[in-house]
């Protein structure tokens, strides 16, 4: 791990590149093994000539913008973060220097590709005798016992109000900083929110030194997360209940009161390795980004772990962005080992893709989504004690989908 402050940022990465910026060290595979051959890559380099020459002024470009930049190592290769001062606002500098540090990363020998982090955003009672048997008000899941009893779904979300009656008993769980990835945190099996953690930042890597939240304990009036929750697994007798109303959930939180949504932060190590640790065996996102999103490093750690766990399957949202056309299916609903969602229209439409729900195919032109359910549906509403509300969106018709695979995986463990 290494890091470099300020002027300091010039030094470190130029120190680390080629003296002739047309012929750089390129890698190839050959049985598992990377090797270096000094291959000329002039057709990409020189592109970049300009470029290059305005960023031997880096250290004046990114005075001021740059906080710190550290590169670190996982057990997926090596990985490189620029951190920015949040205060400062966007300029033609501040790109600028962007653009200079993505070179130099670009143009390191070990460096294979560069890529932006997606940013995202999240993505919003009939649905449950829709997904169950499309016949008004019959359930028959759960009137043979196939209720959600023994499953754990993990949802990740802006917050959950643990409070609400659809939540309950839930008394006993204290919410968490998410902690490093070598301290697993604990769960209670007694309660129906077994585990609350928000996200947090440990910088060089989950097992570094603490740095930042993007999370916190609870859950905006109104707000996304305890509108999802509900439609999964919440049970009331006043409140419309979820696919799975006898199952349990473990909570990630990923928006702290008055800052923007964020994306979990080291997503495999931590999110959702705790996740699985508390029995969790579906994660439900009802949120994404990058309309039209491409196979990226990232989006690769979610097809890992479930190709590492193959009990394990992610469920996201597809997005909102329908309206654009073909290819606006958003990240992390293009994984390949993943579900991808999109919404249809409430009863009695739910036969007709709604407009807004993304479409596929996806960049590498494979068919998303994999499945469509009502995105209408009536759901616990946060700091009201028991009331709801109805919210549209793939937001809500993916938590529909992962409450029936709570369904389907409680039949097969259960033997029915």
């Amino acid at each position: 791990r290494t890091e470099a402050q300020g002027d300091n940022i010039l030094s470190t990465l130029l120190d680390s590149v080629d003296e002739d910026p047309l012929k750089r060290r390129s890698l190839r595979k050959s049985n598992s093994t990377l090797h270096l051959s000094d291959t000329p890559r002039e057709e990409s380099f020189e592109r970049r000539l300009a470029l290059a020459t305005d960023c031997t002024e880096i250290s004046t470009i990114c005075a001021g913008s740059v906080q710190k930049l550290s590169a670190k190592s996982t057990r997926d290769g090596n990985s490189f973060d620029v951190t920015y001062a949040f205060t400062e606002p966007d300029s033609d500098d501040k790109r600028k220097c962007l653009a200079c540090v993505s070179y130099l990363l670009a143009t390191h020998p070990a460096v294979c590709v560069v890529e932006a982090t997606v940013a995202v955003a999240t993505q919003n009672d009939d649905a449950s005798w829709v997904g169950q048997s499309n016949i008004q008000d019959q359930l028959p899941f759960h009137a043979r016992g196939v209720d959600g009893t023994g499953q754990i779904v993990q949802v990740s979300d802006t917050g959950l109000d643990i409070g609400h009656c659809s939540f309950q008993p839930s008394a006993g769980v204290t919410p968490q900083r998410s902690p490093r990835a070598n301290s697993p945190p604990g769960f209670d099996l007694s309660q129906k929110v077994i585990q609350y953690l928000w996200n947090a930042l440990f910088e060089g890597g989950p097992n570094g030194e603490f740095k930042e939240d993007s999370g916190d304990d609870e859950d905006v009036s109104g707000g996304h997360g305890t509108h999802v929750v509900g439609s999964i697994v919440g049970d009331s007798s006043t409140v419309p209940k979820g696919m799975a109303p006898k199952g349990q959930v473990t909570f990630y939180d990923l928006q702290a009161t008055g800052a923007g949504f964020t994306s979990p932060i080291h997503v495999r190590d931590r999110f959702l390795t705790f996740g699985y640790q508390a029995g969790a065996r579906i994660s439900s996102a009802s949120w994404g980004g990058g309309v039209g999103a491409q196979m990226t490093f990232e989006t690769a750690q979610y097809d890992r772990f479930m190709y590492e766990n193959d009990d394990f399957l992610l469920i996201a949202a597809a997005g909102n962005a329908g309206r654009n056309g073909e290819n606006t299916v958003l990240y992390p609903a293009v994984t390949k080992n993943g579900i991808g969602v999109g919404a249809s229209f409430e009863h009695p439409s739910q036969d007709i893709m709604a407009e807004f729900s993304g479409q596929g195919p996806t960049a590498d032109g494979r068919i998303k989504p994999d499945i469509v359910a009502v995105g209408t549906v009536d759901s616990a509403l946060s700091q009201t004690g028991c009331g709801s509300a109805k919210f549209s969106g793939t937001s809500m018709a993916t938590p529909i989908v992962a409450g029936a695979a709570m369904l389907v995986r409680q039949y097969f463990v259960d033997g029915f």
